[in-house]
């Protein structure tokens, strides 16, 4: 996962079924020990406000969406380049920019831990789960225009784009031919489409068919 943390210009885009509103991360890529290892982390609080974090070597970078996400079916994409403490991310929800706040502006250089794992869900220790059906997860090393996102969450598809994709893990299909609502365990690992990185759940995620994107092509 080296390029996810040297990527400066990143676009995050996942679809999630909110089932629950809990405070709680939905994906990150960090370490045990926080905030000294991490790099990023987006989470909702239990208001149901979008959060994304960013680690800096003096201030940690830190926004939020200004109105909450609901219960159901949602596309949330932010887009962010760390280029310069000036920079702030554009949060989008189905499709529209939102309104943000910066809570925290960054200071300092930006800081990626050496030995940090990327999490998809919420599995943080002490927290209530995020309760979501996570559809899709896609990161890209270049900004997404407000027309790209638009398109992607208009276009239901797994991967709108493999223009500059540089994680996909697949997780419409786990390992051991798993059904519909059963748990997952240490075997019914996942791939990253794009590095052919192995992920392994934890925390007994349950397994939903995929009934909303399509996989495209001609």
């Amino acid at each position: 996962m080296a390029q996810l943390r040297s990527i400066q210009r990143k676009t995050f885009i996942f679809l999630v079924n909110v089932d629950t509103i809990a405070g709680d991360s939905i994906f990150s890529m960090k370490g045990t020990s926080l905030p000294t290892d991490e790099d990023w982390l987006i989470e909702v609080d239990p208001t149901g406000k979008i959060y994304f974090i960013v680690n800096w070597s003096t201030t940690d970078g830190l926004w939020y969406a200004n109105s909450a996400i609901t219960t159901g079916l949602h596309q949330i994409s932010i887009t962010y380049d760390y280029g310069s403490t000036a920079n702030n991310p554009v949060f989008y929800v189905d499709g529209a920019s939102v309104a943000i706040t910066e809570f925290d502006a960054p200071a300092g250089t930006y800081k990626t831990g050496t030995n940090n794992i990327v999490r998809v869900g919420s599995y943080d220790t002490g927290f209530s789960p995020f309760d979501c059906k996570m559809h899709s997860l896609l990161v890209y090393n270049r900004i997404f225009s407000a027309a790209e996102v638009a398109s992607a969450y208009a276009s239901r598809l797994f991967i709108p784009t493999y223009n500059g994709l540089v994680f996909a893990p697949n997780l419409n299909g786990p390992a051991g031919g798993i059904a519909d609502g059963a748990t997952m365990a240490a075997g019914n690992t996942i791939r990253d489409l794009v590095s052919g990185a192995t992920g392994t759940p934890a925390g007994s995620p349950v397994f939903k068919h995929n009934t909303i994107l399509s996989l495209g092509g001609e």
